[in-house]
């Protein structure tokens, strides 16, 4: 058994920061595509497994101690679905994404077709305040959580309109000046208490 053939029953036994390091080591050093390798492909798969069930187990601690999901940028705080599934469709959306802004990482591909798009933003009623700077935890690729954008809105959309600002910043102030663009998965802090914040949150490509 190789080393690599190995990972899977180590990372399920325990070994996780062993296996990501000697993953990295092995991307690093090797000259071989990563993602073409199916034991990093199942490492990937089983970590995104253990984080769809990790947000499950947190949404329902939530619910249970009476902590309502809700959209403060709505009015009269509409309630929202705090986990939205992948669908049939979702590999298709990475695919693209991919050929588009890509090469993505492992993880977010695995994201999006395992996981799909998390939003625990809300209050509890027993909090001092509404809109408290929780930072709660938000990612979502698809952003097919928000019914109010209308039937046939596809989240392709905004990816294209964050790309071309990119693309413009770029053409104005310079690649050096501008950096590598950022594909947003969650609003920062300010945002998901609908106050006026700075950029999104994203995954540098």
């Amino acid at each position: 058994m190789t080393c690599s053939e190995s990972w899977l029953e180590r990372y399920v036994g325990g070994e996780q920061q062993e296996v990501w390091a000697e993953i990295l080591d092995f991307a690093s050093t090797s000259g071989e595509n990563v993602r073409s390798n199916i034991h990093v492909q199942a490492i990937v798969r089983e970590a995104m497994q253990r984080a769809r069930k990790n947000v499950e187990v947190i949404i329902e601690r939530l619910r249970n101690s009476g902590y309502e999901f809700v959209d403060p940028s709505s009015n009269g705080y509409v309630p929202h679905t705090p986990l939205v599934s992948p669908t049939d469709s979702s590999p298709r959306f990475a695919q693209w994404l991919s050929e588009r802004v890509g090469p993505i990482p492992m993880t977010v591909t695995e994201w999006i077709v395992v996981v799909g798009d998390v939003n625990l933003v809300g209050n509890h009623p027993e909090w001092p305040e509404r809109d408290m700077l929780t930072d709660a935890l938000v990612v979502e690729f698809e952003l097919r959580g928000y019914a109010d954008r209308g039937p046939g809105w596809d989240a392709r959309e905004d990816c294209e309109s964050e790309l071309q600002a990119w693309k413009d910043d770029v053409a104005e102030y310079g690649a050096d000046n501008v950096g590598r663009f950022a594909l947003p998965f969650a609003p920062d802090l300010y945002h998901k208490a609908n106050v006026s914040g700075g950029a999104p949150y994203g995954v540098y490509l």
